[in-house]
């Protein structure tokens, strides 16, 4: 840590600004308490090349105790949200709008995504030459990536079919045992869903007008970020944690204490046809993201980054389907359990499986993270709008 990137830091204020005392003939500068720990946050996510943008926002999206000040937070964000589709899909974007023709844009686009599939290898599992199946996946994946650049209106019914293609495919490449809960379906069943799933989305996507979803997204995520305020993004981000955290223990506690409480209320929250309970169910089951997952996630930042800001919108969550806070209050009695849960786990653990079981020094640094976001979550009036 050197004082140029204290400096850098300053100026992109995410430190704190000298406090000063008056007092006699002038006045004396003391550098806040919090600068100290804001800064051994950042110099622990600094790296040659990297961005003093997203350096602030790695931190800001995993170090939850280190209080950022929120004028930086937002400009970092902005800058996120203006870069984050710089490479491929950005190319897609100025091949489409710069062809002479939307014939000549879909081929020029087309051609960019090929060569972007070809490169990222998206479909694990396959070595050596690639089979049938293999291509057959990468076209689609091409066209999924397509679609998602230039939207409904102008791919239309070949996107959508394409998005189930790859589903089907992934699907297809692994056994059960690889995903969890995966139905098995016959060709037949896989290609009348994805036929139905076409026309539903296509219905959906007529309203898909310029200019091209991308770039409204940008647009629209901009004008978000300039509004929001820095109770309901920093709130935001610790319900998302807290959520992660809860899909972990739940999903621990039904194995090793299927009968506990907690347990039982969350099963009986998921079964429950209640519009609050419903959005509480989607909360958990779709939204929140257990350590498993992101174990396996690269750039979890980023992936977090965009929940963030589906959390944050009006409808809260993706296609409207579950407002955050609704869920959060609905599960607030399972929430506030979470640590005794902990403990009933740990006690409770199987002894042919020790050796899987938390170290005791773990399990305290994980329930005090679980009280702070429990209390940053419910302290008062933070579910109300």
């Amino acid at each position: 840590m050197s004082v140029d990137q204290l400096r850098r830091w300053r100026r992109a204020r995410l430190l704190p600004a000298n406090e000063k005392t008056w007092g006699g003939p002038g006045s004396t500068s003391r550098i806040p308490a919090t600068a100290a720990v804001i800064a051994k946050a950042l110099a622990a996510e600094a790296r040659q090349g990297r961005s003093i943008q997203e350096t602030a926002l790695r931190v800001f999206t995993s170090h939850l105790h280190v209080p950022l000040g929120h004028g930086g937070i937002a400009s970092s964000l902005a800058w996120w949200i203006t870069h984050r589709d710089d490479g491929p899909a950005r190319r897609i974007e100025q091949a489409y709008e710069g062809a002479a023709t939307e014939e000549e844009g879909i081929e020029a686009a087309l051609a960019i995504a090929k060569r972007t599939v070809r490169r990222r290898r998206p479909l694990p599992g396959k070595v050596g030459a690639p089979d049938a199946t293999h291509r057959q996946f990468m076209d689609a994946y091409a066209r999924m990536l397509l679609g998602n650049v230039l939207g409904a209106t102008i791919m239309g019914s070949d996107h959508r079919m394409a998005m189930f293609e790859v589903w089907a495919a992934y699907l297809q490449q692994h056994s059960s045992s690889d995903i969890q809960n995966t139905p098995s379906y016959t060709p037949d069943e896989l290609e009348s869903m994805g036929h139905e799933l076409v026309v539903s989305f296509d219905l959906a996507g007529a309203v898909d007008d310029k200019p091209l979803p991308l770039k409204r997204r940008r647009e629209e995520d901009l004008a978000l970020v300039q509004n929001i305020s820095p109770t309901t993004l920093f709130w935001t981000r610790d319900s998302l944690a807290l959520l992660d955290r809860a899909a972990n223990i739940l999903a621990v506690g039904a194995d090793v204490v299927p009968d506990d409480q907690t347990v039982t209320a969350v099963d009986e929250i998921v079964e429950s046809d209640d519009d609050a309970h419903v959005s509480a169910s989607f909360v958990l089951s779709l939204i929140a993201r257990p350590q498993w997952l992101q174990g396996r996630q690269r750039d979890l930042w980023v992936k977090t980054l965009y929940r963030l800001l589906d959390g944050c919108r009006d409808n809260n969550l993706p296609g409207g389907q579950a407002d955050l806070r609704v869920a959060m209050r609905v599960l607030e009695p399972v929430m506030l359990a979470l640590p005794e849960l902990v403990e009933r786990i740990y006690h409770s653990w199987p002894a042919d499986r020790l050796e899987d079981r938390d170290d005791p020094t773990d399990l305290d640094t994980e329930i005090a993270e679980l009280k702070m976001l429990i209390q940053s979550t419910y302290r008062e009036g933070s579910l109300s709008r």
